[in-house]
């Protein structure tokens, strides 16, 4: 019908400007939703994410959604001396390839020195200080981190501000708040074909 055709020139040409005008991320969906840490990078995916002319890279994560930092031959080891990042997307390394993360290359630089180094990346893109606190709680303290290093950047200050992970009580005290609001984020990663659409289409990002 007419409005149909006219409905997909309207969406070919907002994609077309988009691609030339503000090329958006595209890539496979990055997040996944789980009830303790509400959105995380997706486990076990392995990817590539563009933005034309600003970065091209390829990602890792493992069973965890965390990012790969493995250094050839730096995890068949014993007696590790652990060291937990935690942070935003700078810390994820968005625009950079596994090996170029500044968690990769700290690993790397222990390892060259022949010291029993394992760096974990506990990164995840769009947080603030108040999801390291709810990361470290849920996960990061199993593995028993030596030390933690909390990476942070003036706008993760802000982003504590939606009380996202916690609340403060009428006393001062940080409550953190059950994730069930996400559900609605859960059902829309869902629809089908979402993945593959925000992996080619600038307007659907």
């Amino acid at each position: 019908s007419l409005s149909t055709i006219s409905c997909f020139i309207v969406l070919s040409a907002a994609e077309i400007f988009l691609r030339v005008a503000y090329p958006q991320p595209i890539g496979p969906c990055p997040s996944i939703l789980v009830d303790s840490l509400g959105s995380i990078p997706v486990p076990y995916q392995s990817g590539r994410r563009v933005i034309p002319g600003v970065y091209d890279y390829r990602y890792t994560n493992d069973e965890n959604g965390l990012r790969v930092t493995e250094v050839p031959g730096a995890k068949i080891r014993t007696n590790v001396l652990r060291i937990l990042l935690l942070g935003d997307s700078m810390t994820y390394g968005i625009g950079v390839n596994d090996h170029e993360t500044f968690a990769y290359h700290i690993e790397e630089s222990f390892t060259t020195e022949g010291k029993n180094v394992d760096v974990i990346n506990g990164g995840s893109s769009g947080k603030g200080t108040d999801y390291a606190v709810r990361f470290y709680e849920v996960l990061g303290h199993q593995w028993k981190p030596h030390t933690v290093a909390l990476c942070f950047f003036a706008n993760d200050f802000s982003d504590n501000g939606r009380e996202e992970y916690y609340q403060l009580s009428s006393t001062g005290e940080l409550q953190p708040r059950y994730l069930a609001y996400h559900e609605s984020k859960r059902t829309f990663y869902e629809i089908p074909f979402y993945s593959w659409l925000i992996s080619w289409s600038h307007l659907a990002n």
